[in-house]
């Protein structure tokens, strides 16, 4: 079965087994419509593959509505 870091860009010059390594040491998370994963700022070790769903990207501007810079999902990353 092919791993779904597999459709990940940054992942894509790995072999199969290495591949079933990665996903074998990460974690699954689940997160809720509206759950904010990470702010701006914040510290950050992780890096996160998005395989469901969709996240949005925004930044805040005080006193304005939030600027939208991406909407991601299946395949694209977010974290560092």
């Amino acid at each position: 079965m092919t791993s779904p870091l597999a459709r990940v860009a940054l992942f894509k010059e790995l072999p199969e087994p290495g591949l079933q390594t990665l996903a074998e040491r990460g974690r699954p998370k689940h997160f809720a419509t509206g759950d904010v994963i990470m702010r701006q700022g914040d510290p950050s070790d992780a890096l996160h593959v998005i395989t469901r769903g969709q996240v949005r990207v925004e930044r805040g501007q005080p006193g304005e509505t939030p600027l939208v810079l991406a909407d991601l999902g299946p395949g694209d990353v977010i974290g560092e």
